[in-house]
């Protein structure tokens, strides 16, 4: 039998209302494709936000050893004279780790979102597991008897 005499038969459709069921269920099938201009638009903004982490990284890295080559490899308390001070330094770095942490939440939504609605990701079934042991559960309850 075709899907289309089931689906009539299940709700008891016949004709036109079995029809238009079939091509709106087709539609709504198809429309999840959609997903994938939001799956690109987060790895391009994964992408930039690496790419900003990685300039923001050199930049501060250029600069931290500027101020310890003329502070004869201190850093001051305030800065001054275009100079890094060790509070700056604090402030850098937590911005870089947070611009690398929503690089890294961006790439994970992209790829679970892609793997979720549209299809399944090949090479992540076909490569072994990298992850530890104790990280890998299929259940709740294959956690709770392992004593996660």
């Amino acid at each position: 039998m075709s899907d289309e005499s089931n689906s009539a038969r299940r709700s008891g459709l016949t004709g036109l209302a079995a029809r238009v069921e079939h091509i709106f269920e087709h539609f709504l099938w198809y429309f999840r494709l959609v997903i994938v201009l939001g799956v690109v638009g987060l790895l391009m903004g994964s992408s930039v936000v690496f790419i900003l982490g990685v300039l923001e990284t050199t930049h501060l890295v250029g600069n931290f050893f500027a101020t310890l080559w003329i502070n004869h490899l201190h850093l001051p308390d305030e800065s001054g004279n275009g100079l890094l001070s060790y509070n700056e330094l604090i402030m850098a770095v937590i911005k870089i780790v947070d611009d690398f942490l929503v690089g890294i939440v961006l790439l994970i939504f992209g790829l679970g979102s892609y793997d979720l609605f549209v299809s399944r990701i090949d090479p992540a079934l076909n490569q072994t597991d990298i992850r530890p042991d104790w990280l890998v559960f299929g259940s709740l309850r294959a956690c709770w008897e392992r004593s996660c």
